[in-house]
């Protein structure tokens, strides 16, 4: 049975992915993750998707975030053994840019293995108010 967000009470890797990626050195990031990684990205503007630490250091380095103030925030999640869903929002400089899902899974050392997530733009407005039940 999935577990609601109050129930998650130990930080995430998602949650040290994201602050890491956010923090003044996305790179770091990486250390968060399993070296044998493999990722699905679909955003507006391309659908990236690769294995292993060298491809996410790849899309990672690629973005175009600096000096934008970008922050990832998990608005609801849920956790099944070792997957966990969430849907959360981007924001740059405060401001809500849009809405992404992902399901990421976490290895039994605390590590990333695996990162899908699905970010839209056209979605700002709703990530806050949807009523998701565990």
């Amino acid at each position: 049975m999935a577990e609601s967000t109050r129930e998650v009470t130990r930080e995430s890797a998602i949650d040290k992915y994201y602050a890491l990626l956010d923090g003044p050195h996305p790179i770091n990031a990486l250390g968060v993750t399993d070296g044998s990684i493999r990722f699905l990205l679909d955003t507006p503007a391309a659908t990236v998707h690769g294995e292993g630490r060298d491809d996410l250091a790849a899309y990672i380095t690629g973005r175009k975030t600096e000096g934008l103030a970008r922050t990832h925030h998990v608005l609801r999640r849920s956790r099944d053994n070792d997957l966990e869903f969430l849907l959360g929002e981007v924001r740059e400089g405060g401001r809500p840019m849009g809405s992404f899902l992902a399901v990421v899974r976490e290895t039994g050392d605390g590590k990333l293995d695996r990162y899908v997530c699905h970010f839209q733009t056209n979605l700002t407005d709703t990530a806050d108010s949807v009523e998701m039940n565990p």
